[in-house]
C-alpha cells in the first residue's frame, strides 16, 4: 500500500565543537551545543503537530535522519519515541540529502518534505504549502528559500540527484545553483516564502521572546543572559 507522506529533519548530534560553531564565540562550545539541541527539541515539537492535519496532509510520518550514525543512543534520549530515527549515509551534504529521499521512495512514501534543524520557528503553513504544491504539480520539486542563500526546506515526489550533485555547500549560491541544475534537467521548481536559519547571534535575538520555540527561548534566559542585555 502506498504511504502517504514524511517530514524529515537533519540534524547532527549536539556535541560540543560540532555544532553551531559559527557562534563560536561569543558562545562557547557548551553553550552553542545546549542551544542547538534546544533547536532540536523545539522544531520536532512544531512539526508534530502537523501529525494532527485532514487531507491532503493525512498520513504524515515524521523521521529524525541524524549525523554521525554510532550515536543513535544520544539522539534517542533527546526525541520522543514516535519519532522514527534514522543514519544519514553519504560522504557530503548532497550524498546525505539524496540518500534520504531514495530511501522513503523506497519505502513507498508518495511525497516527502525534508528540512533542517536550524529554523526552529519555521512556519507550519509552509510545509503545509509543500504538500500542497506535490499534489499539485507532479514531479515538480519544492523549496523554502532561506535568507543566506541557501533553502530551509526542500520537497520532492520522486528521488531526483540532479538537484544534490555540484552544489556549492556552505555557500550563498545553493539556492541559485540548485535552480540552474533542476532547469537543464527540466524539473520544474516552487519556491515558498523566504524564511531564516538561526546562525549569527542577531538571528538569536529573534527567539529571545519567540513563543513558538520555548526550549531554545528558555535556555537562552537561563543560560544567555548576557545575549538579551545586548
Amino acid at each position: 500500500m502506498m504511504k502517504e507522506n514524511a517530514i524529515v529533519v537533519m540534524l547532527k548530534v549536539p556535541k560540543p565543537g560540532k555544532v553551531k560553531t559559527r557562534l563560536v564565540p561569543p558562545l562557547d562550545m557548551e553553550e552553542a551545543a545546549g542551544l542547538y539541541r534546544c533547536f532540536i527539541e523545539d522544531t520536532i515539537s512544531r512539526v508534530q503537530h502537523l501529525s494532527l492535519l485532514h487531507a491532503p496532509h493525512h498520513n504524515i510520518r515524521l523521521f529524525a535522519a541524524y549525523t554521525p550514525q554510532k550515536q543513535k543512543d544520544i539522539i534517542s534520549s533527546i526525541l520522543p519515541s514516535s519519532v522514527d530515527l534514522m543514519p544519514q549515509r553519504g560522504c557530503g551534504l548532497g550524498e546525505r540529502l539524496f540518500g534520504v529521499f531514495e530511501k522513503l521512495f523506497t519505502k513507498n512514501y508518495k511525497r516527502v518534505v525534508v528540512i533542517g534543524s536550524d529554523s526552529p520557528d519555521i512556519p507550519l503553513d509552509y510545509i503545509k504549502r509543500a504538500f500542497e504544491l506535490l499534489t499539485e504539480k507532479e514531479g515538480g520539486l519544492v523549496i523554502g528559500p532561506s535568507e543566506d542563500g541557501g533553502y530551509y526546506l526542500i520537497a520532492m515526489d520522486r528521488p531526483w540527484r540532479k538537484p544534490f550533485e555540484g552544489i556549492p555547500w556552505g555557500t550563498c549560491n545553493v539556492l541559485e545553483e540548485t535552480i540552474q541544475r533542476c532547469k537543464g534537467r527540466g524539473i520544474e521548481v516552487s519556491l515558498l516564502p523566504s524564511w531564516r536559519d538561526i546562525d549569527t547571534i542577531e538571528d538569536i535575538t529573534r527567539l529571545i521572546y519567540n513563543p513558538l520555540t520555548p526550549a531554545s527561548r528558555n535556555f537562552i534566559h537561563n543560560n544567555l543572559p548576557r545575549i538579551i542585555n545586548r
